[in-house]
């Protein structure tokens, strides 16, 4: 606390007397400037006038202010600033004027009118719905777009079905709001969680199943990603990228269930799709989902081949397998998982 405080009146003094006021505390005239550093030495110094009067505590002492400063240290240089840029709404519009030129035009897609007053600069239009979004994105020129990471999803995809192209998303660090854009920016890297997860193309998997889940998507394959050679052992993680083509639009959300079975025991993968960032909902046919996920073998599991089984759920009814190896449960059976 003294760390932060200390720093931040250096930094932004006005701002650290203004935060005191409001929250109805207040300094002597004249002690302000000194407050914090009177603070911050005062009970330096109570610590090391107890080291030299108590020498047996004396190494205590050392050690506790070292850990102290250290985390002083980390907790103002990292994680408040990365805790203020998830906090702040300003934090993308920031970005934007370091990015855009002064021809390049700012909108917002349902944002609160408080959210926006916070800018110098008014985004010119905020639109209410996403057609109207994504036609003011779809020009020659490049158009920037303040938004809701809840409804990015879903303009992606419609942004995507006009233009054949996801969203460029110049800024995600805010929990409030990212910044988009309708072109790449150069030497910008891309935040788009979807644009490597979303694809029109499919990659050709490690292991194929071809696998039909109510006739609406079918699980073409996956990858393993072993720390071994050709196994896991107790006690590691590994990876799995589940490869799906949409065949038909999703009647409702879905998860996936994993299940890897061996020797008695049972380890769950179940998840939502994507990491939550594209639900089946979304789905559209013709896409190739690319889902990844990781697992931790227990500890306690006993080495042996466990096998794989997969699925789509919702609630407590599973999707129809219709093609593929099933086990009898909609499940299909996929691989093994090796573990030694």
């Amino acid at each position: 606390f003294m760390g932060l405080l200390v720093r931040d009146y250096l930094l932004y003094p006005e701002s650290v007397v203004a935060g005191l006021a409001v929250q109805g505390l207040s300094f002597p005239k004249g002690l302000v400037p000194w407050g914090p550093w009177a603070l911050l030495f005062g009970l330096c110094g109570i610590a090391f006038v107890m080291m030299l009067t108590r020498p047996r505590a004396r190494h205590r002492g050392l050690a506790a202010l070292l850990c102290a400063g250290a985390v002083a240290v980390y907790v103002c240089d990292w994680v408040q600033p990365a805790l203020s840029e998830h906090l702040s709404p300003r934090t993308p519009y920031l970005r934007y004027l370091r990015l855009a030129t002064s021809e390049e035009p700012l909108a917002s897609y349902r944002v609160s009118a408080r959210l926006r007053e916070a800018y110098e600069r008014t985004p010119t239009r905020d639109f209410d719905l996403a057609a109207d979004a994504v036609q003011y994105l779809d020009a020659k020129e490049r158009r920037w777009l303040l938004l809701g990471p809840e409804a990015f999803s879903s303009l992606d995809r419609d942004f995507r079905k006009q233009t054949g192209r996801h969203l460029f998303v110049a800024d995600a660090r805010s929990g409030q709001l990212w910044l988009a854009t309708s072109e790449a920016v150069r030497g910008e890297q891309d935040r788009n969680p979807l644009t490597a997860r979303v694809l029109a193309v499919a990659p050709e998997p490690q292991n194929p199943v071809h696998a039909v889940f109510g006739h609406r998507t079918e699980l073409l394959g996956y990858d393993l990603h072993l720390p071994g050679e050709d196994f896991v052992r107790a006690g590691q993680g590994f990876g799995i990228t589940w490869y799906w083509r949409v065949l038909e639009p999703m009647p409702e959300n879905y998860e996936v269930f994993v299940h890897i079975d061996g020797l008695g025991r049972r380890l769950h993968g179940d998840h939502a799709p994507v990491a939550g960032h594209y639900p089946t909902e979304l789905w559209e046919p013709g896409d190739i989902i690319v889902d990844a996920q990781r697992l931790r073998v227990p500890a306690h599991l006993r080495p042996g081949n466990y096998s794989i089984y997969v699925g789509l759920f919702s609630g407590d009814e599973r999707l129809k397998l219709v093609q593929g190896p099933d086990d009898g449960g909609n499940r299909a059976r996929v691989g093994t998982l090796p573990v030694r």
